[in-house]
């Protein structure tokens, strides 16, 4: 039944829950009805036994008792009439009563009224019983009533619920049918619109005709989905085309300088100067090539399963001291403020390269006697990494495309003093893989504040990582 549509599964399931109420609903009917016919009919038996007692309490012999029940109970027209002594010998039987051996035993235990139910060949019939005192004794008096009209309106009355119950199943099918139908055509539409959507109708989406009910947030949360993939597909494509343009570049000048040495006989001097600049764009492609690698590597994550309990405290110390020297050649004065006992669970390298990343670029913005400092600190459950710096700060319109592969503030620096603009993507890549977030924002009166911000690791008995730079 899984495999069966959910149009037909729907249909099923709603005429199964609609046959099963309406079989207890007309269940519940002819219960009541039943009950009511028992009910009214035990009333009745009630009122003619109290006359036969009457008619037994005044009798003052057997033969007066026999002659004045049948003169009154004789041939009734409703119900037949039995009265036995306790040895169970007639003293009075109207006419048409049953066999009087189907009449239920009386105890000797109480005058309480007792009725039962029998089946005899000519019709079933309700019975009520009662010792009965009498000027000679203990009687045995039986009313009987004939129930054969009783039952005939339980089968009219099952016979007409069936009728009617049937046309009813039939109709119920028919429309929870068109009713699924109906229920899932905005499923069929998104199907369809689904399938259409490809490289070339990427700007498709799915209808939303209701975005409060639960297709509507389907189709919502399926375009918000395609959204991605095509933001993802779109910076993919923008990334390729960037790379090749990076790579190009280069590979141009590679070639441009091979093809003027080979165009006629130089000097050793120039072979030399020649392939100097080869080998500084050779190294530069490199460079490039070694963070594009980096880049798809920390896209698909795969280096969490590397991951291990690193001293941040220690590599920030290390990154100090690597960089008092780069501040003091360039008159910059360098400030660290760094707490202890700082962990965190990541790649020792990864986090390393991070910080140093973004310690070159303060570096390389901050002006001559200008400040810089990196300071570290413990905020709830997270490790804050802040580098500040006195440079220029980042323009506002270009401060959310900072991290965009490619993307340089300062279109007029080359390639050569600006980098290819895949520092603060690697780095923004790497913190993510770690869990954690970069942010940046302008220091006032001037310069850039940059935060990086770990998931916090707590101290454990557990080796730190100690890892060589």
């Amino acid at each position: 039944m899984s495999h069966w549509p959910i149009r037909l599964r729907l249909t099923l399931w709603y005429a199964l829950s609609l046959s099963g109420m309406l079989a207890c609903f007309c269940g519940l009917i002819h219960h009541l009805m039943a009950d009511r016919l028992e009910a009214r009919t035990d009333q009745e038996l009630i009122e003619e036994m109290q006359e036969l007692r009457l008619e037994i309490n005044l009798a003052q012999t057997p033969r007066e008792l026999a002659r004045q029940l049948q003169v009154h109970f004789g041939d009734h027209l409703f119900y037949q009439f039995a009265v036995l002594d306790m040895q169970g010998s007639p003293i009075f039987v109207s006419s048409g009563i049953p066999v009087l051996s189907l009449l239920p035993t009386m105890s000797l235990a109480g005058q309480k009224l007792h009725y039962q139910t029998i089946s005899v060949p000519n019709g079933t019939y309700r019975v009520a019983s009662q010792l009965t005192p009498g000027s000679h004794g203990l009687l045995q008096a039986f009313v009987l009533a004939n129930l054969n009209d009783d039952l005939a309106v339980l089968r009219d009355l099952r016979t007409l619920l069936l009728a009617a119950g049937l046309p009813i199943i039939v109709i119920a099918v028919i429309g929870g049918y068109w009713l699924a139908s109906r229920i899932l055509y905005p499923v069929a539409l998104m199907v369809r619109t689904a399938r259409q959507i490809d490289a070339v109708h990427s700007r498709e989406r799915l209808d939303v005709v209701n975005p409060n009910d639960e297709l509507g947030q389907l189709a919502l949360t399926l375009n918000a989905m395609i959204d991605r993939l095509q933001h993802s597909v779109e910076e993919q494509l923008q990334f390729t085309t960037d790379a090749a343009h990076e790579l190009r570049t280069p590979l141009a000048v590679l070639r441009s300088t091979a093809e003027l040495a080979l165009r006629q006989p130089r000097d050793a001097e120039y072979y030399q100067e020649r392939l100097r600049s080869i080998v500084d764009d050779t190294e530069r492609l490199t460079q490039l090539s070694n963070q594009l690698l980096e880049l798809a590597r920390e896209d698909t994550m795969l280096s969490r399963s590397d991951f291990q309990i690193v001293d941040l405290t220690s590599l920030l110390k290390t990154l100090s001291e690597e960089m008092e020297p780069i501040c003091e050649e360039r008159t910059i004065h360098f400030v660290h403020q760094i707490e202890h006992e700082l962990t965190v669970v990541g790649d020792h390298l990864g986090i390393y390269r991070v910080l140093m990343n973004l310690m070159d670029n303060a570096i390389q913005h901050t002006p001559p006697n200008g400040t810089i400092e990196l300071a570290a600190e413990t905020r709830v459950k997270n490790l804050i990494v802040a580098i500040t710096d006195t440079g220029n700060g980042i323009p506002e319109e270009h401060r959310e495309h900072v991290f965009r592969r490619f993307y340089r503030v300062d279109r007029s620096r080359d390639r050569r003093s600006g980098g290819a603009g895949l520092g603060l993507s690697l780095a923004q890549a790497i913190v993510r893989t770690h869990g954690g977030t970069i942010s940046i924002r302008n220091h006032i009166p001037h310069g850039t504040i940059v935060e990086v911000s770990f998931p916090k690791h707590v101290r454990s008995q557990e080796m730190f990582v100690q890892n060589p730079l």
